[in-house]
């Protein structure tokens, strides 16, 4: 169910540990209907392939190795001989197949991808789910157009922390929310170290959409503005367990002819794919 906490406020809260949420199964294979929004010719950039992991998901094994045809291949294998059924489910580690070779260093095109996560209060075990299960997605959808792809963590009540990647999936908060407080570290963060004449850059913000007053719906426009004024590739609000928002409501207004900003819901696992391909390819419309 979607999270049972308090609404927005504007104090801070208690950090909380939370159990360690994981991906019950993958259901789709193929990405070369999904396009790349906006992708531009930037500088190269030298960088390694082993430079970002997603631990929560992948365990033992590295995301960049991951062959993932052969791993559905082995799981539905593997539940024929069990079950009878030849059907993607319950993936085991003895079901992924891994790429080997050499780790060099090689030019290619830079991209950024910046993940902001809500940890107020009012997000639960739902919501963190989703954020869990859209990142990966987005990750490897995105590193099978780039051969690296740099991955920054941003989280936030009323405040934002830049974070690991095992803290951004595993950090929760008693307190309320200011959406602002992460768009405006972003926006710096894009300013100061990933320029847009050199980087393509992707935002992703994660949240219910339950902040704290009109005034930072206000400020979290115009710092989204700001960034798409200096050139980012998408900027996508994913609003999580809610069809409505205040915020998600002053973003459409704001950017409705805007095609580098997506406003997505997602209120059921289920539609998780269905955000991805709106995010991820302007062409497709979806409505909740």
């Amino acid at each position: 169910g979607s999270g049972n906490g308090p609404g927005a406020g504007n104090s801070p809260g208690e950090e909380i540990m939370e159990a360690e949420l994981t991906l019950e199964e993958l259901k789709q294979l193929v990405f070369e209907d999904l396009g790349l929004p906006d992708l531009k010719e930037k500088a190269k950039k030298v960088m390694r392939s082993d430079e970002i992991v997603f631990d929560d998901v992948r365990k033992k094994r590295r995301p960049t190795n991951l062959d993932l045809r052969r791993t559905i291949e082995a799981n539905m294998r593997r539940n024929a001989l069990q079950k009878g059924e030849a059907v993607i489910g319950n993936i085991e580690q003895d079901d992924y197949r891994v790429r080997t070779w050499e780790n060099k260093e090689r030019e290619s095109e830079a991209a950024v991808i910046i993940f902001m996560r809500d940890i107020s209060g009012s997000m639960g075990d739902f919501e963190n789910y989703i954020v869990r299960s859209f990142c990966w997605w987005a990750v490897l959808f995105l590193r099978s157009k780039f051969p690296y792809v740099e991955v920054v963590f941003f989280v936030h009540d009323t405040e934002a922390h830049r974070v690991t990647e095992t803290e951004f999936f595993g950090r929760a908060s008693s307190g309320g929310t200011m959406c602002s407080s992460v768009n405006q570290m972003a926006l710096e963060t894009i300013t100061t170290e990933f320029p847009t004449d050199q980087y393509n850059v992707y935002a992703q913000h994660f949240s219910d959409g339950d902040n704290y007053g009109n005034e930072d719906d206000k400020k979290c426009v115009g710092l989204v503005r700001a960034m798409l004024d200096l050139g980012i590739n998408q900027y996508a609000f994913v609003q999580i367990a809610r069809a409505k928002s205040d915020l998600l409501e002053a973003y459409r207004k704001e950017f409705d002819s805007e095609e580098r900003f997506s406003g997505v819901t997602i209120k059921a696992k289920e539609e998780i794919w269905e955000a991805l391909q709106t995010v991820f390819d302007k062409d497709k419309e979806y409505t909740s």
